[in-house]
């Protein structure tokens, strides 16, 4: 596939998360679509996501369109299987006439797919619509198998990338983009009001299973007993409430909370902890590395493992996340990254490649 660059791109793009709401989604492409908007090449672009409540259904600011539609996700494993069976008809009937209409509008358009709508049967409609589609994988939710109706994936960590090509195979579309990463500025380092006992560890994230919160706290029960003027702090949805019956002394459960008080309760954490299983690269880490801070990361993410192996876990285990957080207790050096080649600029650009060239091609099938 040649990356052609010919003519205005118009773009629409499905995601789950879109700003002001709070995610890795969010800013992925927050980032982007701050570079596109002022790329030459780019003459529109439509953002279908997750309603948001105090923002509108549909906004628009230059040559950006965000209508905010989709019923939002709710992930709660009490959910019954006829309420989640309605929410996702609805969310796909509603992404195949949007799509549709703007399609008959302006055929030529690309449509970039978040993966965690990466579902086979929704891609295989797209494609018998003449939909030209790239799905970007920024996490291990979705098998890749399930995305061969599609023109290009584009892939934002080694892990993913390395799995979407044994796959896929080389030759089917698979791209390698960093993540668009910015490290938190100087001013959102101001207090955001979160009163705290110190000193804590802190958990930034999704309160689940697949976030390996359960893990973390049995880990840490066996180290409070040890240390108990150690808190732990989770800042996030919580989105299994039954990982929570492993709460002990010591846990403090915030909810959700937004970029700015996250970045605070970075500053002031003893360090970062994210026993996660299913990450590709997980940003919270990033961010923390970004401030300075210690962080305990999870396995199977070479790019961690490549610049901070010695707070890189080597199994999501009780076991082994306490022996990090007592690890963190003993003077240690603070992990570094190259945070270089994830320029936004870069990122945006070769996704524009990757489109135009997708764009340039016949339809399969």
């Amino acid at each position: 596939m040649e990356p052609l660059t010919t003519g205005k791109q118009r773009l629409i793009v499905v995601t789950s998360l879109f700003p002001p709401a709070v995610g890795g989604a969010a800013e992925d492409f927050r980032l982007l679509t701050e570079e596109w908007r002022r790329a030459e090449a780019v003459e529109r672009i439509v953002i279908l996501t997750e309603r948001y409540p105090g923002s509108p259904a549909r906004e628009q600011r230059d040559n950006i369109v965000v209508r905010r539609v989709l019923p939002p996700r709710d992930t709660r494993p009490a959910l019954k299987t006829p309420n989640r069976l309605i929410r996702s008809v609805l969310t796909y009937s509603y992404l195949v006439m949007a799509i549709a209409w703007e399609l008959h509008r302006s055929p030529s358009q690309v449509v970039l797919v978040h993966g965690r709508y990466g579902r086979k049967s929704f891609l295989r409609i797209l494609r018998l619509m003449g939909a030209k589609t790239v799905v970007f994988l920024s996490d291990r939710f979705t098998p890749p198998e399930r995305l061969a109706d599609c023109h290009a994936v584009i892939c934002n960590a080694n892990n993913v990338y390395q799995e979407a090509l044994r796959q896929l195979g080389s030759g089917g579309g698979v791209f390698y983009v960093p993540l668009p990463f910015v490290p938190p500025l100087a001013g959102e380092r101001q207090s955001s009001g979160v009163r705290a006992a110190e000193p804590f560890f802190l958990f930034a994230g999704n309160v689940s299973l697949q976030k390996g919160v359960d893990v973390l706290l049995k880990a840490f029960a066996s180290f409070h007993k040890e240390h108990p003027q150690y808190h732990l702090l989770l800042a996030g949805p919580v989105c299994d409430p039954s990982v929570l019956n492993h709460a002990g002394p010591g846990v403090t459960v915030l909810g959700a909370v937004d970029r700015k008080t996250t970045t605070e309760l970075m500053m002031r954490a003893e360090a970062v902890v994210l026993p996660s299983r299913s990450e590709a690269l997980p940003r919270v880490c990033l961010e923390a590395i970004a401030l300075g801070r210690k962080v305990i990361c999870p396995p199977g993410v070479s790019e961690l493992r490549q610049w901070c192996p010695e707070w890189t876990l080597p199994a999501v285990s009780p076991k082994e996340v306490y022996q990090k957080l007592t690890q963190t207790l003993s003077p240690c050096f603070i992990p570094s990254f190259d945070f270089r080649k994830h320029d936004p600029k870069l990122a945006g650009e070769q996704i524009l490649r990757i489109c135009a060239a997708v764009g340039a091609c016949r339809s399969k099938g």
